[in-house]
């Protein structure tokens, strides 16, 4: 097959907004859809060369696979043994063993079927996965197991390649479309969701004759056509839609085009075919497999609020890398075809990573990172157990969890993500004894402000609050409020992350920015003294109104701020030439946090309510302690408590669900 250089200026094309995705987001949104066009590319180029193979009667299964091991083994092995390094040197344990788990999985192509049991592709958990990239190298080659063996059985029966082809893109597509309106983190990752934007360029080279000539008259035309597509893609689309979706259709119709413009076509000519796309093109591969673990380590040693030189350098890093991999690994190996111990030689160093994989995921390799301190501290970032150990509450709207309890009473959580965390000790309090405590109903959901007339954003054109339209956090509170007022529940328990909320209480900082609250048809931003009065009232107003008879709690909020973090401590311990960790394990508490939960003591002075203040725990006097006496962190954040430590340490929180009422502090 005739070489094409414009097709490598298209991956460089495909290649250069997925490294800025990964590296500067907000310059290219939209960077991610590049692995689009490898697909069309990649369906291209391999239905060309098996059916130009079988038509001579000189394709073997054998030599195809051979060819496929030669292209991708080399690089992606020596990218598997950085990976390995790396991880040894920057994670902890837990992360290890996972990292064990997916080396495994993407050396056995079938990484993106993992990835779909863990991980959204845009979740900020995806950055801590070095090897996420591997599920578009796995779909390609699960493409590359089915395909040929279907072109095979179709010459076989004497079918149309090019019908076939058209049959497997309609049924791809619809899948697609189907999927991705019901959950578009399976289409992003499954195989025969993505199958017709390979099937795109199958069908370009398996075109008849007459689209072929039709399109060489229009090929200028068409060139910038396809170039205007991929360019708009790139520009609009952003994580925030529905992807892939009918909106794959974008970059896959746009290299579609300029696949099919050719050669000669104007901006594949004169653009696409320069020296410098034809480069970065040639190292494409490489470039894609080095440049993502570079980046998910830097977000594990810096945050995301890594300094963009570090970023720029790490970009520089990704393409010498790449470079290397190119001219000193791969094209030695692929180009010694007279020898057959090259093909042995990967398969073996590829069941060494396989190995490598076991060993990790075994624990025969431990990390760098691996004493008892590094891990207590690192296994509180994400000690959260929210809902594990409840239920779904039937008839209820979706987010709704509960416990089991057996006394026929029942105890509501009314709150956001700092309800949720008081969990793990009530699931643990009612699992031992259920009949001893009520059913607890958490009606619970992050950044969810838990009063009447609270929302976050305003619909300027409608006039409305934003979570008129945004119905989970609406319908979760709307059921609560019905149950606690139609006295359907025996103790009601509001808790919130008050700091956020009331930050502005005092008028001298912002609160959590966007959110509004309405009082008497007027409306207020809560970030300020006047919002935090009119929201403070319409909690009064519904406490005030629910049956004498209810029992009610408001948890007061646990002190925040970056020194309860243990984040920064986490970074440290990655870091090979620092060990540093807090100075202090005493922190003081925010004033503006006392000021605050002495207004919701002061309403439940007035209404006859009960409070309980976590910190009590932990704080004397003012000071708060950030570690327990074992030396585990007490806060896996800047605002939330870990589970373990709630779950351990916070008995009173039985009182709010024992029939016996015992509740302190």
């Amino acid at each position: 097959m005739k070489y094409r250089a414009d097709l490598d200026g298209l991956r460089a094309i495909a290649i250069v907004p997925v490294v800025l995705f990964h590296s500067f987001p907000l310059i290219v949104t939209g960077g991610f859809i590049g692995v689009d066009i490898f697909f069309v590319i990649s369906g291209f180029l391999i239905t060309q060369i098996i059916t130009d193979e079988l038509e001579k009667d000189q394709f073997t299964l054998t030599r195809f696979y051979a060819k496929r091991i030669r292209r991708i083994t080399p690089a992606l092995v020596l990218s598997f043994l950085g990976v390995s390094l790396m991880g040894w040197l920057f994670l902890f344990p837990h992360e290890f063993i996972q990292l064990g788990r997916h080396i495994l999985a993407s050396a056995g192509l079938y990484e993106n079927f993992l990835l779909l049991k863990e991980v959204n592709y845009f979740d900020r958990a995806a950055e801590t996965k070095p090897l996420l990239h591997v599920w578009s190298l796995a779909v390609e080659e699960q493409f590359y197991l089915v395909w040929p063996l279907l072109l095979i059985f179709a010459k076989t029966v004497r079918l149309n390649f090019f019908w076939l082809a058209t049959i497997i893109w309609i049924i791809s597509l619809t899948s697609n479309l189907v999927v991705t309106s019901g959950a578009a983190d399976r289409a992003f990752f499954l195989p025969w969701t993505r199958a017709w934007e390979l099937m795109t360029g199958a069908l370009i080279a398996l075109a008849p004759g007459i689209f072929v000539a039709q399109v060489a008259r229009h090929r200028n035309m068409l060139s910038i056509l396809g170039s205007l597509l991929v360019v708009v893609g790139f520009l609009i689309i952003d994580k925030t839609w529905a992807f892939p979706g009918v909106s794959a259709s974008l970059p896959t119709l746009g290299a579609c085009i300029l696949i099919a413009a050719g050669s000669q076509g104007w901006i594949n000519k004169h653009v696409l075919a320069k020296p410098a796309l034809i480069f970065i093109g040639k190292i494409s591969y490489p470039l894609y497999l080095w440049h993502w673990p570079l980046f998910s380590f830097l977000y594990l040693l810096e945050g995301k609020d890594s300094a963009p030189e570090l970023r720029a350098l790490l970009i520089l890093a990704s393409f010498c890398l790449a470079s290397i991999t190119t001219y000193w690994i791969e094209n030695p190996i692929r180009n010694n075809k007279r020898d057959r111990w090259p093909i042995w030689l990967l398969i073996m160093s590829m069941l060494t990573v396989v190995g490598i994989g076991f060993a990790i995921k075994l624990r025969v390799i431990l990390p760098r990172a691996n004493s008892s301190t590094t891990i207590k501290i690192a296994n509180a970032v994400n000690d959260f157990d929210y809902p594990r150990g409840l239920q779904i509450t039937s008839n209820a709207p979706t987010g709704i969890y509960e416990t089991q309890g057996l006394s026929g009473g029942v105890t509501l959580i009314l709150g956001d993500s700092h309800g949720m965390q008081y969990s793990s000790r009530i699931v643990k309090t009612t699992q031992i004894s259920p009949e001893a405590h009520n059913k607890a109903i958490f009606a619970t959901y992050s950044s969810c402000p838990p009063i009447p007339g609270v929302f976050t954003g305003w619909d300027e054109s409608n006039d409305r609050p934003l979570w008129a339209n945004e119905k989970a956090c609406e319908s979760i509170k709307q059921y609560a409020f019905n149950l606690a007022l139609e006295g359907k529940v025996d103790v009601l328990v509001i808790s919130g992350i008050w700091n956020g909320y009331f930050a502005g209480v005092d008028g001298t900082a912002s609160g959590n920015k966007g959110y509004y609250v309405i009082r008497n048809k007027h409306r207020f931003p809560l970030e300020t003294p006047e919002g935090v009065a009119a929201a403070l009232e319409n909690l009064r107003d519904f406490l005030n109104s629910t049956p004498k008879t209810l029992r009610t709690i408001i948890v007061l909020d646990n002190p925040s701020g970056q020194d309860f973090d243990p984040t920064g401590d986490v970074r440290n311990l990655r870091k090979p030439w620092t060990t540093e960790t807090k100075s202090s394990q005493r922190v003081g508490v925010d004033p503006r946090s006392q000021k605050i939960n002495n207004l919701l003591r002061e309403i439940a002075r007035d209404l006859g309510v009960e409070t309980f203040d976590p910190s009590a725990y932990y704080c004397i006097d003012g000071l708060c302690q950030t570690r327990d006496e074992s030396g585990r962190p007490i806060y896996r954040d800047v605002n939330h408590l870990t589970s373990t430590f709630i779950r351990e340490q916070m008995t009173a929180i039985d009182g709010w669900i024992s029939t016996q009422h015992k509740t302190h502090p």
